[in-house]
């Protein structure tokens, strides 16, 4: 088939589309959108409705049936169709190529967008390999700056104001179970973690597809949990991606997976963290941390894992249940192996030495403040554990001339970073929870 009598083909599908979206009634949804940084509810007309319609007609026409035929003829579309299922079946390809072509601003079916579109597939069907996406938007964090990439390929994006409208939900949720309307407003939040791999596609095996879609959600997947991670790390706050969803080319940005964690219950309660220009090199240490350097470490693993679950935990008694364990993993590991021998006072005295450790503090009165937060914290959250009552928690708080134990967690949180930080500047064999008197020669060294 020539160029021309492609382009007459494409010319004749569009055109019969376009009359046919013309005879339909058009629905009327309403969503929160920006308007020069202010929110307003706004109507949307809605066309998914219409373009179904269409695409049914368009089925029985003669110009999209040859369209079918020259697509399916092809050597390259041959090799992909039994790898995907329905996925790669040349009708439902050519289908989501043509719901792609529709201009929602414009409302109208562009023959130009559909050769463009129809080029694009054939390339990316032709190459060996292909590059999968995983997006997450992520809610607690604001970027004063449009890109930070964490390695190639692996950034955080601020949205303008356009973007952020275009992701906005509906208020009418046409598949929720309640008869109420739910509004969603997720515009607070300027941010979205996108990631992408190049994975390889064997053409002609039966389902072959499937597995390469498996393993890059997989590797993708783990991908974002660990920038998340790391965010965690890095500054304090509450995070939470949603929504997310994996693209895979053969779907031609049809979100193969949605988001596996639940809808926020109160996007708007975030207190979004500000990241700019001098947070960059920082970020991107962090990663590193979480990617790397505490991949071969299972004691430093165990204790991040639980001061994560203490960072999402919203009780601040259980928190700090969370975070005390976090330390104990550390500070309660003798030579690389659990030592359960007078455990408050090994809990406070290794606390206090690392503490003095990576605040460079060499004074007595120093050492002895240290001691005595990590020995109130695990008095405080054995009391806890052991089902004490308020008051006799608030008592033990005000020993330690905490605030609140909301106070009292932002000191050892904010004290942890500092540890993993420190921890990681160092040789895995030469951390003291590895080496043999590791602690003590701690000890010794800040008092010398």
């Amino acid at each position: 088939m020539t160029n021309a009598e492609l382009k007459k083909i494409i010319d004749d599908i569009c055109d019969t589309a376009n009359n046919e979206f013309s005879t339909q009634n058009k629905t009327i949804d309403q969503k929160i959108i920006l308007c020069d940084g202010k929110k307003i509810i706004t109507d949307i007309e809605s066309f998914s409705f219409c373009v179904g319609k269409v695409m049914m007609v368009l089925q029985n026409h003669s110009a999209y049936i040859e369209l079918l035929r020259y697509f399916e003829s092809l050597s390259s579309v041959k090799a992909i169709i039994p790898i995907a299922g329905y996925n790669t079946q040349p009708e439902t390809m050519i289908g989501r190529l043509m719901v792609d072509t529709f201009h929602a601003s414009e409302q109208r079916f562009s023959s130009e967008r559909l050769l463009q579109k129809l080029d694009e597939l054939i390339e990316i069907i032709s190459k060996e390999y292909q590059e999968f996406t995983i997006a997450g938007r992520l809610h607690g964090v604001n970027l004063e700056i449009d890109l930070i990439e964490l390695e190639p390929n692996i950034s955080l994006i601020r949205l303008n104001e356009n973007d952020i409208n275009e992701r906005q939900p509906l208020i009418n949720d046409l598949f929720s179970i309640s008869s109420i309307p739910t509004i969603r407003d997720y515009s607070d939040s300027n941010v979205e973690i996108r990631i992408k791999k190049s994975y390889k596609i064997v053409p002609n095996i039966e389902g072959s597809y499937f597995d390469t879609n498996n393993e890059a959600e997989s590797d993708l997947q783990l991908k974002l949990d660990n920038v998340v991670k790391a965010i965690k790390l890095y500054h304090p706050g509450n995070y939470q991606i949603y929504p997310m969803s994996v693209c895979s080319p053969l779907m031609f940005g049809i979100e193969s997976a949605q988001s596996r964690t639940s809808e926020p219950r109160a996007i708007s309660a975030f207190n979004n963290v500000i990241f700019s220009n001098a947070d960059i090199d920082s970020l991107r240490k962090t990663f590193y941390i979480v990617r790397e350097s505490m991949s071969d470490d299972n004691v430093l693993k165990r204790s991040f894992l639980r001061f994560l679950i203490g960072i999402d935990e919203p009780r601040p008694e259980e928190r700090l249940v969370d975070f005390v364990i976090a330390w104990e993993s550390l500070l309660l590991t003798v030579n690389g192996t659990d030592n359960h021998s007078e455990l408050n006072y090994r809990f406070s005295l290794n606390g206090a030495s690392v503490s003095v450790a990576v605040n460079n503090t060499l004074d007595f009165d120093s050492f002895k403040n240290a001691f005595n937060l990590m020995k109130g914290a695990y008095d405080i959250r054995s009391t806890i554990v052991h089902g004490g009552d308020k008051e006799a928690i608030s008592k033990k708080i005000k020993k330690l001339n905490s605030g609140s134990i909301d106070e009292l967690n932002n000191q050892l949180s904010e004290l942890y970073r500092k540890v993993i930080f420190w921890l990681t500047g160092i040789k895995k064999e030469d951390r003291p929870y590895m080496a043999k008197f590791g602690w003590e020669k701690l000890l010794m060294e800040k008092n010398n």
